[in-house]
């Protein structure tokens, strides 16, 4: 397994964005926040953030999902 680059940060003060797993919405300061290879990345749940660090394939620009990942968020 390759180690990521990926840190989570506060998501509070955050703005609305779609889900970089699930491509849902993801409200305004809710979801989970995370810094990766320098972008800032906004997940809608803790197990879309699961989702994406359990894919072996991230790229240092990763492309949203084209599989809806819907049944990890809560």
């Amino acid at each position: 397994m390759q180690l990521i680059e990926l840190a989570v940060v506060d998501s509070e003060g955050q703005p609305a964005a779609t889900c970089a797993t699930c491509g849902l919405p993801v409200s305004a300061g809710s979801g989970v926040t995370a810094l990766f290879h320098g972008r800032t990345l906004r997940f809608r749940c803790a197990g879309c953030l699961s989702r994406f660090v359990l894919d072996a394939d991230h790229a240092p620009e990763p492309e949203p999902s084209s599989t809806p990942f819907t049944e990890w968020c809560v």
